[in-house]
């Protein structure tokens, strides 16, 4: 079995929503970043089951961290540890 790691939901991040370094207003939907660059918003990767397959593991969305109808998982990772035995 593979992990299942894409697909299901967005990756919820502690990553708070934000210009990216050189980015710009976009002139077709002046409103739509800029205006949740407030501190509120967090950052969310990957794609839900809903996404369409163009933009799943292709961008980057946000929510408000008390959204509570987004489709948002958490992932939990930890270092492997390396056998003592070889």
């Amino acid at each position: 079995d593979e992990p299942h790691t894409v697909g299901s939901v967005w990756e919820w991040t502690s990553t708070v929503f934000d210009s990216l370094e050189g980015s710009e207003q976009s002139q077709m939907y002046p409103g739509y970043s800029s205006d949740f660059f407030d501190g509120l918003h967090n950052v969310v990767r990957g794609a839900a089951w809903c996404t369409h397959g163009r933009v799943a593991n292709r961008m980057r969305n946000f929510y408000q961290r008390s959204y509570p109808y987004a489709f948002i998982g958490v992932r939990f990772v930890r270092d492997a540890v390396a056998s003592q035995d070889s």
